[in-house]
């Protein structure tokens, strides 16, 4: 677990001309129900792709996604040009 808290706060790049927001449905072991986990994708000028964030939330609320665009800022991320939020995945 300290390990996945050291990477999930990890410094990231100044800058991610585009920044991908997306959610997968899995099956999560503690319950067995299905929920969210919610990723955060930078995509860097020369095309290498970096997980910046991934978070598991109960509700989708917009004190969530505040955090969660919010959170890249607290660890270095200066800017992107654009961000974008793939709605296929939400609400299923």
């Amino acid at each position: 677990m300290a390990e996945a808290l050291s990477w999930q706060n990890r410094p990231l790049e100044a800058m991610y001309p585009v920044v991908f927001f997306d959610a997968l449905r899995v099956k999560i072991r503690d319950d067995g129900v299905v929920r969210a986990v919610y990723l955060a994708v930078g995509v860097q000028a020369d095309g290498q792709r970096d997980v910046l964030g991934r978070w598991i939330e109960q509700t989708e609320d917009a004190k969530f996604w505040l955090d969660a665009f919010n959170e890249p800022k607290t660890r270095g991320c200066q800017d992107s040009q654009s961000s974008l939020i793939t709605a296929s995945s939400f609400g299923k």
